[in-house]
């Protein structure tokens, strides 16, 4: 099923719908953040049973989340789901809707490689351990700089950030590139980023789509998941997540652990941090279950666009709005 954006301006931002729209168009309302409000916007849908559903936006919608006229995946029946494909650079979608210059930013676990540089705008970094331990961690990685290692500003120790981070300092948005899919309680983690984010702050994310990545084996996590995680308020990864990781892994078509090694990193879990991926999505996955926390009032968020995942990458893009 397809919804094709096109620029036709309809309902004026916060108004009600349209009076005069045609009658086999459906009224949809979509909650758009921007930095200083989430604003509702409308999508007029029309509905053909059974072959596609065609979306009209108004110029707004355009404006905050389509360059150019595209295609998004969804289905009616209380929400439309915005997942498109992805037309702008890597950080251009990052930072989309983001204003660098005029933002204050927080970025969470960008080692040698920040997305986010002081010389663009104020920004902060925050990590499990200091930048000399990072350094010290990684001394023997051949994929990580150790002398670019970014400054960290805030260490939590596998805590918590509202720990940390001054209650007098708020943040415009936060990027985590890499970094959800090893979060032991995504549910505590989200609610926590939600904690040091200014309303309409955005929470920008870059994920790995399992069917890219070397997960494609691996079973979709599910809702039963997070919460067995939340809780039992974990802190790192469990035996069952670590079993899973290692067990199919997988590198040209092959699977690299062997089920003793698997079994003896489950094992170790036990006692010590064992590193991860926690959590595996795809899109459409992505999409439907951080939707159903926000649903639940578990995390304090609107969903904006989630991207699909270009020919030839591995990862998929996420904005999420502080409610």
């Amino acid at each position: 099923m397809q919804i094709t954006i096109a620029d036709l301006p309809l309902a004026p931002q916060g108004s009600a719908p349209m009076k005069n729209k045609p009658a086999q168009y459906k009224a949809v309302n979509l909650a758009v953040g921007s930095r200083d409000s989430v604003l509702p916007l409308y999508l007029y849908v029309l509905v053909k049973p059974r072959i596609q559903v065609d979306c009209i936006a108004t110029a707004e919608v355009r404006k905050h989340f389509f360059q150019t006229p595209t295609c998004v995946s969804g289905h009616l029946g209380g929400e439309t789901k915005l997942i498109i494909d992805r037309t702008l650079s890597r950080v251009e979608q990052v930072f989309q809707n983001i204003d660098q210059r005029s933002m204050v930013g927080l970025e969470i676990g960008a080692l040698d490689n920040p997305i986010a540089r002081p010389a663009a705008g104020q920004v902060f970094y925050a990590d499990y351990c200091s930048t000399a331990d990072l350094r010290r961690n990684h001394v023997n990685t051949p994929t990580v700089d150790i002398n670019s290692i970014v400054d960290v500003d805030f260490v939590t120790n596998g805590g918590y950030l509202r720990d940390v981070v001054p209650d007098s300092l708020k943040f415009d948005y936060v990027i985590a590139s890499h970094v959800i899919e090893h979060v032991p309680d995504i549910i505590s983690w989200l609610q926590d980023i939600g904690h040091v984010l200014k309303p309409g702050g955005i929470l920008s994310l870059i994920v790995p789509n399992k069917e890219h990545t070397f997960d494609s084996r691996r079973s979709i996590s599910e809702q039963k998941d997070f919460f067995a995680a939340n809780i039992l308020r974990q802190t790192k990864p469990s035996p069952i997540q670590v079993f899973d990781y290692y067990r199919w892994h997988e590198r040209n078509g092959s699977l690299v652990h062997t089920l003793e090694y698997s079994i003896e990193m489950a094992r170790k879990s036990i006692s010590d941090y064992v590193d991860a991926h926690c959590w595996v999505f795809t899109t459409e996955t992505f999409y439907d279950e951080i939707q159903t926390l926000i649903d639940e009032n578990l995390i304090p968020y609107n969903l904006g666009v989630v991207t699909k995942t270009p020919p030839g990458e591995i990862d998929m893009f996420a904005q999420l709005v502080r409610t």
